[in-house]
C-alpha cells in the first residue's frame, strides 16, 4: 500500500518538496506557513510537490516516492555525509528509511 505523506522538519515550518530543476526531479526544502494547506492536496494542485507515497517494505522500513514524479525516490548515498537526493530504482543509492511518526 502507498500512503500519501508530507515530510516536515520537526519544530520548523520547513517541508520537503520535489520539483524539476533542469531535466530531473530534485529535492528541496520549502517553508510553509499555512500548514492547513498541506492537509488536503488535490491531484491538480501545485502543492503535490510536497506529497510523497510511503510504502512499507518491512516493519518500520519504508520507501518514499514522489507523488509528482512516479518511480523517483528519496535516497541517500552509500557514502557518509552526502546530501539526500531523488533517484530512480536503478541507482546505487539507499532508498529505504526507518520512519518514526511525530505525534
Amino acid at each position: 500500500t502507498h500512503e500519501p505523506v508530507v515530510l516536515g522538519i520537526r519544530d520548523t515550518d520547513f517541508y520537503l518538496s520535489c520539483h524539476k530543476d533542469g531535466d530531473k526531479p530534485t529535492l528541496h526544502l520549502e517553508e510553509v506557513e499555512d500548514k492547513a494547506s498541506l492537509s488536503e492536496i488535490s491531484v491538480e494542485s501545485d502543492m503535490r510537490r510536497f506529497l510523497f507515497y510511503k510504502r512499507d517494505m518491512a516493519v518500520n522500513i519504508s520507501t518514499l516516492m514522489s507523488a509528482l514524479f512516479p518511480n523517483w525516490y528519496i535516497s541517500t548515498a552509500t557514502d557518509n555525509n552526502r546530501p539526500v537526493a531523488m533517484c530512480q530504482e536503478s541507482a546505487s543509492r539507499y532508498r529505504t528509511f526507518s520512519i518514526q511518526r511525530q505525534s
